[in-house]
């Protein structure tokens, strides 16, 4: 493993099983638990570029500014799958600029 020396990282690798307990235990609840992240929202223009999104208060707070629309999401949303119920608001920092 000298090729990689992030796997040489005990703590990291703690963390990594940990994410994937979480995954996996997300998945098997009834209704499943998502992740909601304002970018997989993203409508992609002509052009290539991803056009503005809403920011939507009910899924997430606002990290440092405010503003109608979502520049980054810091930490996704939690929601239930079967009817978007939040159970967790996310991150996302906002602006003003559209």
């Amino acid at each position: 493993m000298d090729k990689y020396p992030i796997f040489e990282s005990e703590e990291l690798g703690k963390y990594i099983t940990t994410c994937v307990k979480v995954c996996l235990l997300m998945s098997a609840c009834v209704p499943k638990l998502v992740l909601v992240s304002p970018g997989a929202l993203l409508p992609t223009s002509d052009e290539g570029q991803h056009e503005r999104v809403a920011f939507d208060k009910k899924l997430y707070r606002e990290y440092v500014t405010r503003g109608p629309y979502v520049t980054f999401c810091v930490w996704p949303a939690l929601c239930q799958s079967n009817d978007m119920s939040v159970l967790c608001k996310g991150v996302a920092e906002a602006t003003k600029e559209g």
